[in-house]
């Protein structure tokens, strides 16, 4: 979370969801799709970590913290074609999840 991270200097943990609607006439590669997806969180998710590799990571999101609204921003610069893009952070100190959607036709 980039609010607490100005204010204490590190910022409160949240695990995202992104979905991605895009409607295409080509082929699509799906773990191209994928691994462009996960570029637009604040670090990439990993599996099987050891413990180093785990604060690796913790430092990886807290030196790019993000609002879902900033990785619905990042989503549609890689996929301008988009037709609908969201992403949900379930808040880790919070009573209520951050929600953040972008849809063709509504914004532009």
């Amino acid at each position: 979370c980039p609010c607490s991270k100005d204010i204490i200097g590190i910022g409160h943990m949240q695990r995202s969801v992104l979905s991605l609607e895009i409607c295409s006439d080509e082929m699509l590669d799906f773990e191209e799709v994928a691994l462009k997806m996960v570029e637009c969180f604040s670090a990439t998710p990993t599996e099987f970590l050891r413990r180093p590799h785990e604060a690796e990571k913790i430092l990886e999101a807290q030196a790019n913290p993000k609002f879902v609204e900033d990785i619905v921003r990042d989503c549609l610069k890689k996929f301008p074609n988009a037709d609908k893009i969201e992403a949900r952070s379930f808040e880790s100190i919070h009573a209520h999840d951050a929600y953040a959607v972008w849809k063709k036709g509504n914004y532009e």
